[in-house]
């Protein structure tokens, strides 16, 4: 399990400034790595090769922040109607698409591994996923951050808690908040978070590798920004 810094968002809006992507969200999540693609008619993608495991996401700290209203009018319903779903605050999943984002309260909460956890979980927890990013080269991205779809009513049970952390769930894919909430006494709900709830990503790129007892280790990162190489 790992710890989690939070920052509950005032007023904020999706999409935000800099570099994201709703292309091809289905097969993609934080931790999953591949090539950027950067097609001439629509939005740059990640081409997916693998994702690191929940086991090793969960050996380092992430941040969530939230939530972020959406901004139906920036995009189109091709944009939208992703073939993913959003979370309740019942617990279930239920196929999103605009006409349900129009009738229900949604909003996104973004689960993001800031720069030095990220070195951290490719330099000592994902050794498949760094020596493809160098192998790679240029081209060679890895999620950094993903913005979940969810009832108002779960994120604020979510921006709600006093402390968040993260684990690897039992027998199943995906990965768990752990929100704890003190009155009398600490109650801690868990948040599953499945495959293919992930409605828009930020990918990140190894920016400088450095050499230590004959094997290429992260030295630096940098955010993607959308629309560059």
């Amino acid at each position: 399990m790992t710890d989690c810094s939070f920052r509950a968002g005032v007023n904020e809006s999706f999409p935000p400034p800099g570099g994201f992507s709703v292309q091809g969200v289905a097969d993609t999540a934080r931790g999953s790595f591949g090539k950027k693609k950067t097609p001439i008619s629509s939005a740059n993608y990640l081409d997916v090769a693998g994702t690191v495991s929940a086991d090793n996401l969960a050996k380092v700290d992430i941040s969530v922040s939230g939530p972020y209203s959406i901004e139906w009018s920036k995009f189109s319903d091709t944009d939208v109607n992703v073939g993913i779903k959003y979370l309740t605050v019942a617990g279930g999943q239920v196929g999103f698409s605009r006409n349900a984002a129009k009738s229900a309260n949604l909003v996104l909460m973004k689960i993001s591994l800031a720069e030095i956890p990220l070195k951290r979980l490719l330099n000592n927890h994902a050794n498949i996923a760094r020596n493809f990013l160098k192998d790679e080269g240029n081209d060679a991205r890895i999620v950094s951050a993903d913005w979940i779809v969810m009832e108002g009513e779960l994120a604020s049970k979510i921006t709600s808690g006093v402390d968040v952390s993260a684990s690897a769930p039992v027998g199943t894919s995906g990965f768990t908040l752990n929100v704890s909430t003190r009155t009398s006494s600490t109650v801690t709900t868990k948040v599953q978070i499945p495959p293919q709830t992930c409605f828009a990503y930020m990918m990140s790129k190894v920016k400088k590798w450095d050499k230590e007892d004959g094997n290429w280790m992260v030295e630096d990162l940098e955010d993607d920004m959308q629309g560059l190489n």
